[in-house]
């Protein structure tokens, strides 16, 4: 059994199917996909742009969980590794939250183009569209 990097008791294969969730409920709630329309068809443009989202997504992701290794194959962190992911497939709302020694914390984002802005400007550093 593989144990994550500085995770005691925590297998990697948890970790990494993690983000890939994350991953998808992230980018389910960029595309607008609900239980409504659960089908997306992208091409072109649109579709190169979803494949950089996600990208971008899993990277991002990856560093979060601490699962991302640098050049010289070191473990990289960072201390927002315990930020969870939830998608609400009724109503499109992505909430992240996160409990610590100081409480719970809870950002949501709704399915608007400014809910989607915002994630991508928190996330990415810009603008979504």
């Amino acid at each position: 059994m593989y144990l994550a990097p500085e995770t005691p008791g925590e297998t990697y294969s948890n970790r990494l199917t993690e983000v890939i969730l994350t991953a998808k409920n992230t980018f389910n709630f960029l595309y607008g996909i609900t239980n409504s329309n659960q089908k997306l068809t992208l091409a072109g443009k649109n579709a190169e742009q979803a494949l950089e989202y996600m990208k971008m997504l899993i990277g991002s992701l990856m560093l979060r969980k601490g699962i991302l290794l640098s050049k010289d194959g070191k473990c990289i962190t960072i201390k927002d590794k315990n930020v969870k992911t939830s998608y609400d497939f009724n109503s499109g709302i992505l909430e992240n939250f996160n409990m610590d020694s100081r409480g719970f914390y809870s950002v949501k984002f709704f399915p608007t183009d400014e809910g989607r802005k915002a994630l991508l400007s928190i996330t990415f550093g810009k603008s979504c569209r």
